[in-house]
């Protein structure tokens, strides 16, 4: 690699921190940064809300190298838009289309993006089953599919997932009113992460279970306010997965101690667990559980004991965070330094 490629790499990453205007800004100051619009690969309009059409269709035309788009918040959406990032994206490889402004005709556009691998739908109501299936059919390089607060969808979708996207890993289902049920989302299998919150009560205990049997390479699982999860789950992903790194429960009133020990028991891996609104962190649950989390570097709790400042102590090498606070040990910030000092 030359040292011409490498700064134009660096350059590259570096701006697609930024959002719309600034990147616009940056570019503009001269014309050789004007000749670096082949670099860009990132594109966030969710920080400029109020971008029309026409200038959205220049900046698809400006940097034709676009790998990853997001529209989430722009309040002048419309179907045309899809068809733009059709036509205009041939590279594209991310795409975050939250918006209730989408419909069906929309998705029709986006079935020409047939690279697409990473794909957000959410907020809608107007997204029809048919619609869904449509669209999912055309893209087999799909591996994350995230859909939030979508009202009209049903088994169909989740099986046309298992069907047409062999590559499918990541898989996020937020707000679901609709008409999901186990039979749907005991289809999903294969997958490295899952993320499930706000489901509908159709969705019980018996279909997260198929769903952990049917992915033993899971390495990411997220349960959010879902109250149908107990016991039974827990032990079937101690049993079934034993690749987890992240573990994150919230507002899952069922599940107990024993069975989250049970899960750390079978996952020496794991780097970050969360239980929020679940059973609180005791000293003596703390005790019985360090000897299982060697690989442990984040607990997120509510903790319920009269020693939080010296939990630091029995656990060095963990960040412990409460809901208003997060303790660090000195070895911990000593390590931190030490890579900052590396990076440096």
């Amino acid at each position: 690699m030359s040292v011409v490629n490498l700064l134009n790499d660096l350059l590259g990453h570096s701006l697609s921190y930024l959002d719309v205007k600034s990147v616009f800004s940056f570019l503009s100051t001269s014309k050789s940064m004007r000749d670096k619009n082949k670099l860009i690969q990132t594109l966030d309009f969710s920080w400029v809300a109020t971008v029309t059409f026409e200038k959205f269709q220049e900046c698809l035309r400006r940097y034709p190298a676009i790998m990853s788009l997001s529209v989430k918040g722009c309040k002048h959406l419309s179907d045309v838009w899809l068809k733009a990032v059709a036509d205009l994206c041939p590279n594209l490889r991310k795409l975050d289309a939250t918006s209730p402004l989408f419909t069906d005709a929309g998705l029709k556009h986006l079935e020409r993006c047939r690279n697409l691998s990473e794909i957000t739908l959410g907020s809608n109501e107007q997204f029809s089953s048919s619609g869904m299936v449509e669209l999912v059919s055309k893209l087999p390089n799909l591996t994350a599919c995230t859909m939030v607060g979508c009202a009209q969808l049903d088994d169909t979708v989740l099986k046309a997932v298992t069907l047409f996207c062999p590559y499918l890993e990541e898989i996020s289902l937020q707000g679901l009113k609709c008409a999901i049920t186990d039979e749907g989302i005991g289809q999903l299998n294969g997958l490295k992460k899952i993320s499930f919150s706000f489901l509908p009560d159709s969705i019980t205990n018996a279909g997260i279970q198929r769903v952990l049997q049917n992915s033993p390479k899971l390495k990411k699982a997220h349960f959010f306010e879902m109250p149908c999860i107990n016991e039974e789950a827990l032990m079937t992903l101690a049993i079934s997965c034993k690749r987890l790194i992240e573990l994150r429960f919230k507002n899952c009133k069922r599940l107990t101690s024993k069975g989250i020990t049970e899960v750390l028991k079978k996952n020496p891996h794991l780097s970050l667990l969360q239980f929020w609104g679940t059973t609180p962190a005791t000293d003596e649950w703390l005790s019985e559980l360090a000897p299982h989390c060697t690989s442990l570097r984040t607990l997120q709790t509510k903790y319920q004991g009269p020693h939080a400042d010296k939990l630091s102590k029995r656990w060095p090498w963990v960040a412990i965070a409460f809901p208003s606070f997060t303790i660090k040990s000195k070895v911990l910030q000593e390590r931190e330094k030490q890579l900052k000092a590396k990076e440096i």
